[in-house]
Formats: C-alpha cells, structure tokens, sequence
C-alpha cells in the first residue's frame, strides 16, 4: 500500500511536470517532430488542449494496473471498457455535432480518460474503507520514500517505456509517410 501510494504520488508529479514541459516547449517539440506548415498549428491545438489531461493519463494507467493486480481485472477491464465508449460518444459529439475540430478531438480523449482515473480513484479510496474493516488489496496510505523502491520501480518499468517510445517512433515515421504521399489530410 505504501508503495502503491509513493508511486501514485511520483506519477502525478511527474506527469504534472511533462504537462508543463510540453505547453513550454511545444512549439519547438512540434517543429522538432517535422510539422509543417499545415500540421504546425493544428498538432499545437491538440497538444495543447490535451496535455493539461496528462495527470488523469498517467494515472489511470497506474491505477488500472494496480486493480489488475488487487485482483479486480473484471473492473479494471469495465472502466477502460467504458472510457474507450466515452470517447467515442464524445468524439462524435464533439466533431460532428459541435464541430469543435482536433480541439473536441483531444477533449474527447482527455475527458474519456479523467473519467476512468476518477473511477480508479474512488474505487482505491473506498478500498481504504475496506481495508480498515479487515479486506487485505490496495488502497491509499500515507507513503513512504525509498530510493530502492523508486530504483526498482524505474527498472522494471524501463521495458514499458522503451515500448511506448518505440510506438511513438514508428507513429511519427508512419505520420511522416503519410505527410509525403497524402499531405495534412492523410495525417
């Protein structure tokens, strides 16, 4: 529980960090990625209207690991269940019936996502409920800094990063591909 806390604390932080990295480099961070003239404006809009949703992100992929693991991957499976079916309602809602663009896009995305982080984290402060009546699982206590924890956190967590960032560099390439044959519109 302790380390489940710490590194839903450290997950916050951090992604509050990246938000602010990105709105205060996102125009460099964008011509960096090789927008151009037509993508420039937009992929900053996106960017923009997403990354304040980065802290609900990268919590709810703590937390619905942490339910996985607290033995509940039925409900952790329903919640990511029914974000995805938010987004896609709210897509359509967004772009087609309040034509609000890549910006109702992120929005979409963002709001599907705090969504399931406010179920996460209201399922592990009851689990706190629970426990104090004798269940034994997951659920936020006061935590505590070990560097050994967070060491071993970094390392096993390196695989899921080198994952993500080879995602990353195949979708840019593979933006890029588009961009030359189709131009802005086939991004």
């Amino acid at each position: 529980r302790k380390v489940f806390s710490l590194l839903i604390l450290l997950g916050a932080a951090l992604s509050a960090l990246a938000t602010a990295s990105v709105l205060a480099l996102s125009e460099p961070l964008s011509a960096a990625l090789g927008a151009e003239a037509e993508t420039r404006d937009l992929s900053l809009l996106y960017l923009g209207t997403l990354a304040p949703f980065f802290v609900a992100f990268i919590l709810s992929f703590i937390m619905e690991q942490a339910m996985r693991n607290d033995g509940k991957a039925g409900l952790a499976g329903a919640i990511m269940a029914a974000s995805a079916v938010l987004n896609i309602v709210l897509d359509y809602v967004f772009l087609f019936r309040l034509d609000l663009g890549i910006r109702g896009a992120a929005m979409a995305s963002g709001m599907s996502m705090s969504t399931a982080a406010t179920a996460y984290l209201l399922y592990f402060s009851t689990a706190g409920i629970r426990a104090r009546r004798g269940r034994k699982g997951l659920s936020f206590v006061r935590p505590t800094w070990h560097l050994e924890t967070v060491q071993a956190t970094i390392t096993n967590g390196s695989s899921e990063l080198f994952s993500a960032l080879a995602l990353g560099v195949v979708t840019l390439f593979f933006n890029r591909s588009l961009m030359s044959h189709s131009g802005a519109v086939g991004v």
